[in-house]
């Protein structure tokens, strides 16, 4: 099913409906007036009529031995929502982008060998070091997504990210650690420090709620980790997009150690590889 949000351009219009004339199976539908992201993705999940759905973005391809990964494990487990790793296309023209992508993608590979592929649960403390799944082709339980009110568009551009925090407090949200998705990576919103930094607090301030839960040595650790968490995430994305913005002020703003916003990069790339080594010995699914 394809839903078009009521966008002025008809060439994927028109391309669409020469696919239909000889595949049945595909549906174009057309929302009379522009919904905005949350609305539209919300409008995938009302008309789909299947209790499992993957919600595809305008840069997200699946790998051929996606459904046959994610649909057992989703269905063994009654999950809310089961996320995969994805390989990048960065099409910006800057070696720091390709350059982080990498890093960024080196826990990742490596989580995948140790683990042999094999898929976890995500738990609430996971939070605090923002395990999340990759962002696009979620495999995602219509029913109980729409119990819970599915996307809210109250939270812009971290909408996604509220939505996986949501689900992984409410719900039950399985990461299958294998590559199978492409994501590409061209016109995106984050090129926006606007943006950038409306993240980050998203994921900062979410997190640092989440602690009044825990007190004493616990919480002391889970601060820890979310502080190193925020600085790998604000390293990051000073890298990637660049941007006017002082990243590194914001971070101290926020109350993070001094000595976690300017340690060297790999330092903080390191610790935040060694907290998540214990995603190994998550027990299998």
């Amino acid at each position: 099913m394809i839903v078009d949000d009521s966008g002025e351009d008809l060439t994927v219009e028109k391309e669409v409906l020469k696919i239909i004339e000889s595949n049945k199976n595909i549906i174009l539908y057309k929302n009379r007036k522009n919904l905005g992201q949350a609305g539209n993705w919300n409008r995938c999940l009302e008309l789909a009529w299947t209790k499992w759905v993957v919600i595809l973005h305008d840069d997200d391809m699946l790998c051929e031995n996606y459904l046959e990964k994610v649909f057992e494990v989703a269905i063994r487990n009654d999950a809310t929502e089961v996320g995969v790793f994805q390989y990048k296309r960065d099409m910006l023209i800057n070696d720091k982008a390709k350059k982080f992508n990498l890093c960024q993608s080196f826990a990742q590979k490596l989580l995948c060998i140790l683990r042999r592929g094999n898929p976890f649960l995500i738990r609430q403390q996971d939070i605090f070091q923002f395990v999340v799944p990759s962002p696009g082709c979620w495999f995602i339980n219509r029913d109980e997504i729409i119990k819970t009110g599915g996307f809210d568009s109250n939270f812009e551009e971290t909408l996604d990210g509220i939505f996986h925090f949501r689900n992984i407090c409410n719900g039950k949200v399985l990461i299958v650690p294998q590559f199978l998705m492409i994501r590409r990576i061209e016109k995106n919103i984050f090129l926006n420090s606007e943006a950038q930094i409306k993240v980050i607090n998203m994921l900062y301030f979410f997190g640092k709620n989440f602690l009044g839960k825990y007190n004493g040595v616990k919480k002391k650790y889970y601060k820890l980790l979310l502080d190193v968490s925020t600085v790998y995430l604000g390293n990051g994305i000073a890298d990637k997009y660049g941007g006017n913005t002082d990243i590194k002020n914001k971070l101290l703003v926020y109350g993070i150690n001094k000595k976690l916003v300017y340690a060297p990069k790999f330092v903080i790339f390191i610790l935040n590889c060694i907290f998540l080594f214990k995603l190994v010995f998550r027990r299998k699914i």
